[in-house]
């Protein structure tokens, strides 16, 4: 009799997860939680067994793509902000300033 293997569904939800972290990796408050509950699930999906079930390696390896995707992205935006203005105080002195010109047309 031919019976088939159904994936966990702690893997599924580790795989749903794991593409929302990708989908959210340009916020970094996001795709962190997501990537990271990903990973965990995951992990969990394996149960008692000592490998992991194809569907949660996939949501393990597609979530730490979002990690290093979110953590590259963030580092990246600093290190631009930090080049554009020289340091990061200079960056928040211009965004302060840009955001008391735009608050103080409508105060008036």
């Amino acid at each position: 009799m031919y019976t088939t293997k159904r994936p966990a569904p702690m893997a599924i939800a580790a795989l749903v997860l794991s593409i929302l972290g990708i989908c959210a990796s340009c916020c970094f408050y996001a795709a962190i939680p997501l990537s990271a509950l990903s990973m965990i699930f995951a992990l969990l999906s394996k149960g008692g067994s000592q490998s992991m079930d194809p569907t949660a390696r996939t949501a393990f390896i597609t979530a730490l793509i979002a990690m290093f995707f979110t953590i590259v992205l963030t580092v990246s935006a600093f290190l631009m902000a930090i080049l554009q203005y020289g340091s990061l105080d200079a960056f928040l002195n211009a965004y302060k300033e840009l955001y008391d010109s735009y608050y103080s047309t409508f105060a008036q």
